[in-house]
């Protein structure tokens, strides 16, 4: 089985920003932005990734969690520390550990 790692979370102080950082500096591109209706804008998710690569990189904004469930944990987080990293694999069941 070969894994891949496609998506990892950033723990960002300003989620525009970093946006327009990894966008205009680095050269990624966006891959996901979807926020919540009624524009309130804490619950934005978006990543940005390399162009033409699977990779994405989830830019979580510090205090930006508005789930109740995720409030306790999300008071760990911090910037340049991040929640974690996901990796893809055709069948996780069908190798072996």
């Amino acid at each position: 089985m070969e894994g891949r790692i496609v998506s990892f979370a950033l723990v960002v102080r300003d989620q525009a920003k970093s946006v327009e950082f990894y966008t205009e500096r680095v050269g990624f591109e966006v891959k996901t932005d979807v926020s919540p209706s009624g524009g309130s804008g804490k619950s934005r998710y978006v990543t940005v990734g390399p162009k033409g690569q699977d990779l994405e990189v989830s830019l979580w904004e510090l205090g930006g969690v508005t789930d109740p469930s995720q409030k306790e944990a999300s008071k760990q987080w911090s910037p340049a520390r991040s929640p974690p990293i996901v990796v893809k694999v055709a069948d996780c069941r069908a190798g072996k550990a």
